[in-house]
């Protein structure tokens, strides 16, 4: 349990998150943290029309981004489930909304999977 809410989800939900933010999933936004911001009211409606409540704090750059080369959003372990029902989706939404976009597909499962 503690190797997927407190490990993998990490990295799934920081690379599902940032790759919906640089294909404007969330919005034409001019940088990352505004795309970030929309996310986080889009996860907040999420939440409550689905009655979770969930103490995660808001999106920032530096909650996601931890080196140029490691992007993860890190959580509490019960955030991190209800993030990940979250992103698959939203992903799955994108994923529909651009059927022969194959990365929006892998990003779907991966999702749909952690």
């Amino acid at each position: 349990m503690h190797a997927i809410n407190l490990g993998l989800l990490f990295d799934v939900n920081g690379s599902c998150l940032m790759a919906m933010c640089v294909e404007n999933y969330f919005g034409e936004t001019p940088d990352l943290q505004s795309q970030l911001d929309l996310a986080y009211e889009s996860f907040k409606r999420f939440c409550k029309a689905e009655k979770n409540h969930c103490s995660q704090p808001p999106f920032k750059v530096r909650h996601v981004v931890k080196k140029p080369d490691r992007i993860m959003l890190t959580s509490k372990a019960y955030n991190g489930r209800v993030l990940v029902e979250w992103i698959s989706r939203c992903s799955s939404d994108f994923a529909k909304q651009r059927p022969h976009d194959q990365r929006l597909c892998l990003l779907a499962s991966c999702a749909f999977l952690g």
